[in-house]
């Protein structure tokens, strides 16, 4: 198939309609004509993934969060853009229509940590909410998910005990802590969460733990891979880690 024939695909499962206002998604960059050869799979595009195309003989690049976001209002040499259209390399984006699908992102997450009888957070669907495998502390659960994703680091308080159901929401799902609270939850897994988000959380004896936003939207490229391997297209995860680090 070709890109836009790939994109229409991506299109058709996991809508880009669904995707909030602010968001960008679809084929950003590059010939929509184009063969696609292979994918290669990224939470980004970094300079680090656009070297891995070439090695991996990629010509198509699929991420997660948007190449272009905000309006470019220039394209100069050494940037992304310019890089990835003298190497003729397709980017398709798949942002917050992939959090909120069915079997995209959070239910990715929540199977990551062993979630049972899952539901969605909210009617929105931005999340999701299970039960753990066995009750924990707040401690013991920011062990658990810091193993669980990979993750370098997990930021968490003490605020109930103990937990038993949680809700998780892949990247910057922090101020979704009130709302998983009224569903009957005892934390929230987010990939980011402000201290006042902490502070508030704490005093209302509800944990909320940030396991780092890349760790935690990670898991759904293994989903692309098999989904794409179905469609006969060939997919490679990036060897490219979590551009944060911790010590």
């Amino acid at each position: 198939m070709n890109v836009e024939e790939l994109s229409r695909q991506f299109d058709s499962d996991f809508a880009y309609s669904t995707a909030m206002s602010f968001d960008n998604v679809g084929h950003l960059i590059g010939d929509k004509g184009a063969q696609v050869q292979s994918v290669l799979l990224a939470v980004d595009v970094t300079h680090d993934v656009i070297k891995e195309v070439a090695l991996q003989n990629c010509n198509v690049i699929v991420t997660h969060h948007p190449v272009i976001f905000h309006p470019l209002k220039s394209i100069y040499q050494g940037s992304i853009a310019y890089d990835l259209i003298q190497k003729n390399i397709s980017v398709i984006s798949l942002h917050t229509n992939l959090d909120l699908a069915v079997g995209g992102v959070n239910d990715c997450l929540a199977a990551a940590l062993n979630l049972q009888q899952v539901c969605q957070l909210g009617e929105d669907g931005l999340g999701r909410v299970g039960t753990l495998p066995q009750p924990m502390t707040a401690e013991q659960l920011a062990g658990y998910v810091k193993q669980q994703l990979h993750a370098p680091c997990v930021r968490f308080n003490n605020g109930s005990v103990p937990i038993s159901k949680i809700a998780v929401g892949g990247g910057a799902c922090g101020d979704l802590w009130e709302l998983a609270m009224q569903m009957g939850c005892d934390a929230l897994v987010s990939g980011e969460a402000k201290y006042n988000e902490f502070v508030d959380a704490q005093n209302a004896g509800f944990t909320l733990l940030a396991a780092g936003h890349y760790a935690t939207e990670w898991v759904v490229l293994p989903m692309l891979q098999k989904y794409l391997t179905q469609l006969g297209v060939k997919a490679i995860i990036s060897s490219t880690k979590d551009i944060e680090s911790a010590v």
